[in-house]
């Protein structure tokens, strides 16, 4: 009897938690935010802020598309407005000149939002042998977003250029074969954003 008692008090709880859960929010009827640029958080004006349904396949796959709901351009403090349309999930997409373009869709669950965009910088490095061996000597630099061809010879003195992400600190490595054998090396530098950044590489 007192099993039974306990099993239907414990039912009964469960009932009245289960009563007491609240439904899911519904999704906002807007979205609004600002756009700024990533590490100095200015805001950007006059980037174009895209609303986004999403057509099918994986979020991140290839076989899923966007459609174009909407499209506003963001005011001189960096911000937009978009009114939804029905109880759905959209996303939304920025880009602007001298920036990298947001590429993934943010997916709207609140009513405000942010979104940073990484400014473009051009890394100029400036590769110098310094200490040959033969014609046979060889370097090869790369970077997250490019890497260099292979460069041969005694009298490497090149500079070559590439964009990269900017205001953000980046790691530039470097292997170089000489005599036959193989040493890398490697640097860390801050990229401001929107300028050139002069690296010098002596091998």
């Amino acid at each position: 009897m007192i099993k039974n008692i306990l099993y239907i008090s414990i039912i009964a709880m469960l009932l009245i938690v289960s009563g007491c859960e609240k439904s899911p929010a519904p999704y906002p009827d807007h979205v609004s935010g600002q756009v700024l640029e990533i590490g100095t958080r200015k805001p950007i004006k006059g980037a174009l802020v895209l609303l986004l349904e999403h057509t099918g396949g994986g979020i991140l796959s290839s076989g899923g598309g966007y459609h174009t709901i909407d499209a506003i351009r963001t005011d001189s403090a960096g911000s937009f407005k978009f009114v939804v349309p029905n109880n759905k999930e959209y996303y939304l997409s920025a880009s602007s000149n001298d920036f990298r373009e947001y590429s993934f869709q943010t997916l709207i669950r609140n009513p405000e939002t942010v979104i940073e965009l990484v400014p473009k910088a051009i890394l100029a490095m400036h590769i110098v042998n310094v200490n040959p061996y033969n014609e046979s000597d060889t370097i090869r630099v790369g970077e997250y977003d490019f890497t260099t061809p292979p460069l041969l010879g005694r009298h490497v003195d090149t500079t070559l250029y590439g964009e990269v992400g900017g205001n953000s600190n980046r790691r530039i490595l470097w292997a170089v074969v000489r005599n036959g054998k193989l040493t890398v090396d490697s640097q860390l530098i801050y990229i401001p954003g929107h300028k050139t950044t002069l690296v010098e590489i002596k091998y």
